[in-house]
């Protein structure tokens, strides 16, 4: 009441006697925050003291005041922090209180890492960040879903060991950090082969499974006409069936505008147009049931225009909070020539309405990271794919090995595919497992290596090159001359930015391009549709799949029986999976290319005619260093095809126009 009192008639008596009143203020507004250490600081307007008196979560810390400006460092808690100051005098002055909401606990960051000598692993820990300072007690736990029990001795120390079994496969080890408020789990594995105990790499590590994978990437927008959760649920025994091993969910999180949802407004809610949490945990739930490992796609190079920070930086400009949250600058790095400034002083790339991230502020590396461990924590799901990557990559590449990092010690397990060019082995030094099939070019950031001229709104593919007798020609540079294959790539016919490939080209074409998609050493993806064959571009489709049939069932191409055959087959012989790929030459192109592909003692041929008309491949056999009278050759994907035949040192293929052929060396 005493300072009510004082603040009443220190107004009346300014107001009396035509004086300004005397004030604090503060220089920011209450902000969402993600670094607990902040400066508050303000000024004093027509009062002289040497110091003030600021008090925040029931504390008071004395505060300077030099030239009537005050500064002081705060340490803040989790959730709201309310912040005030006080000038002790005849009257007292109190400022309004400034309120800042910490958007993440503050938890000890940890790496764990194994060490092993012969049968034994010793479990060891590195200590990353410890931001509150406060002990931390360990107790390492084996999963329970390891190939076999292991007993774990200094259980409750930073460094324990392990005896692992003769028993071949993966043995995760969970670390338990505790600090004074909050328990994290943190993971990671020793790998049991058949010749010897391997400790995981996290800087060079990558998920196993990841050899297998075969992913389906679904715009939950327009999936069905309904669009939500329950109706992706509703299809998962169908992609199940079709061979399908990762479901790929692109954005589910909120978006302004809609559509494919890379416009985020927030990074840590469902997009209520799709459903609830529980909906998307159910979805989740199922699809671990069924065998399908989850991607969810992120957004970390922008946020939407519509995002509360970045429209509290048009209101408030440089008063804003989040002023730098964003960037404002050229900074001339890679692809800086795409950088376009909108009216409020924004950098965009060759978008609108998506605002550029600024990764040189801390705050905003921290958000972000939160963000995704938040969805891992969460839902415990299997992969990220990290939409425009490329640009953070550009800006501020140092990031993405922090985010390698504090992702793979949650679940070292986790695969990480970057929107980057796949051609360019800095991408997986910065720690990720696969990156696009695009061109080497700086000029453009996402030619596609089966396009042979970039085309902003379609596909020039190599597979309609007017001239028949170059398409060989493209092909090859396509396979061998973008970065070559020592690194997995993403290879599709179809993704979320192209036309539908049979539109443009046909069945016959698809069908070929199909087979070759599965001939490759990479990851094959297949977007929502193509594997019945719709044609609508996918910024302008709705309701792929209708609610109440079956996918195969929606299918007049013979298409989803096809692409079941291939992946099928695809599974069947790891020669096809693996990343050994050599070119066999031929006698005459002429659009022709063969390919040898193996792994340990299985051989396989593959054969592509990318001519419109039938030709006869003459395959040179000699560098195989395989006795050929001792062979024998099965066809794989056209058994009713005429069959392979041997003259000398040449296999003689007989191939219809715009088509592959599987033949496996037995």
């Amino acid at each position: 009441m005493k300072i009510i009192f004082y603040l009443l008639l220190s107004t009346f008596l300014c107001q009396a006697y035509g004086q300004e009143q005397a004030s604090v203020h503060f220089n920011s507004t209450d902000a969402d925050i993600w670094d607990p250490q902040q400066t508050v600081s303000g000024k004093l307007k027509n009062i002289n003291k040497s110091e003030v008196l600021v008090h925040f979560n029931g504390k008071t810390v004395p505060a300077e005041v030099i030239d009537k400006r005050f500064s002081v460092n705060l340490y803040m808690q989790e959730g709201r922090n309310d912040v005030w100051v006080e000038v002790p005098g005849e009257p007292t002055i109190v400022s309004d209180t400034l309120t800042y909401r910490l958007g993440y606990q503050p938890v000890p960051i940890i790496k764990p890492y194994a060490r092993v000598k012969g049968d034994q692993a010793t479990l060891q820990l590195e200590v990353l960040e410890n931001p509150t300072g406060s002990s931390v007690a360990y107790l390492w736990e084996a999963d329970p879903t390891n190939p076999a029990n292991t007993k774990v001795l200094r259980k409750n120390d930073s460094m324990a060991t392990v005896e692992i079994p003769e028993i071949q496969g993966e043995y995760f080890y969970n670390l338990l950090a505790i600090s004074e408020k909050d328990t994290t789990r943190y993971q990671t594995l020793v790998t049991r082969t058949e010749d010897a105990l391997v400790a995981y790499d996290i800087e060079k590590g990558y998920p196993s499974w990841m050899d297998d994978a075969i992913l389906y990437q679904i715009t939950p927008n327009s999936f069905v006409s309904e669009g939500s959760f329950k109706a992706i649920t509703r299809k998962l025994e169908d992609l199940k069936a079709l061979g399908i091993t990762t479901v790929w969910l692109q954005p589910i999180t909120e978006t302004f505008y809609g559509g494919q949802g890379y416009d985020v407004t927030n990074y840590f809610k469902v997009n209520p147009k799709f459903g609830t949490k529980e909906a998307l945990r159910e979805l989740v739930s199922k699809s671990k049931k069924l065998g399908l490992r989850v991607m969810f796609d992120v957004v970390l190079n922008h946020s939407s225009i519509k995002h509360p920070y970045a429209q509290d930086r048009i209101v408030h400009g440089k008063d804003s909070p989040y002023y730098n949250f964003y960037q404002s600058q050229d900074d001339s790095a890679p692809y800086s020539s795409h950088y376009t400034f909108d009216e409020n002083g924004f950098i965009n790339y060759f978008w609108k309405h998506l605002p550029n991230l600024n990764y040189d502020n801390k705050e905003v590396q921290r958000w972000m990271l939160e963000s995704v461990k938040y969805w891992v924590k969460e839902f415990d799901i299997d992969a990220y794919r990290l939409d425009a990557i490329w640009g953070v990559n550009a800006r501020n590449p140092e990031f993405s090995k922090r985010l390698s990092t504090e992702l793979r010690s949650l679940k070292p397990d986790l695969l990480l595919l970057a929107e980057d060019k796949g051609s360019d082995p800095n991408v997986y030094k910065l720690g990720y497992d696969a990156a696009y099939d695009w061109t080497q070019d700086t000029t453009w950031v996402s030619q596609w290596s089966w396009e042979y001229e970039f085309q902003e709104d379609g596909a020039k593919t190599l597979f309609e090159h007017p001239i028949n007798e170059k398409r060989d020609d493209l092909l090859r540079e396509a396979l061998f001359g973008n970065g070559g294959n020592a690194h997995r790539k993403l290879y599709y016919i179809e993704n979320n930015d192209l036309p539908r490939f049979v539109a443009e080209h046909g069945l016959t074409q698809t069908k070929m391009a199909a087979a070759l998609l599965f001939s490759t050493p990479g990851i094959p993806m297949l977007y929502n549709g193509q594997e019945i064959g719709v044609k609508g571009h996918p910024y302008r489709t709705k309701g792929i799949f209708e609610e109440n049939k079956s996918i195969p069932a929606q299918d007049e191409t013979g298409l989803f029986e096809y692409y079941q055959k291939i992946i099928s087959l695809h599974k069947q012989f790891p020669a096809l999976r693996g990343t050994n790929m050599d070119e066999l030459p031929l006698t005459r192109s002429n659009g022709m290319l063969a390919l040898h592909r193996w792994h340990a003692d299985q051989n396989l041929i593959v054969v592509i005619n990318l001519n419109n008309k039938p030709q006869v491949a003459e395959i040179d056999m000699s560098t195989l260093k395989t006795p050929l009278e001792k062979i024998k050759l099965q066809e794989l994907l056209q058994p009713d095809a005429i069959a392979p035949t041997i003259e000398g040192s040449k296999m003689k293929v007989s191939m219809k126009g715009n088509s592959v052929r599987w033949i496996l060396i037995e």
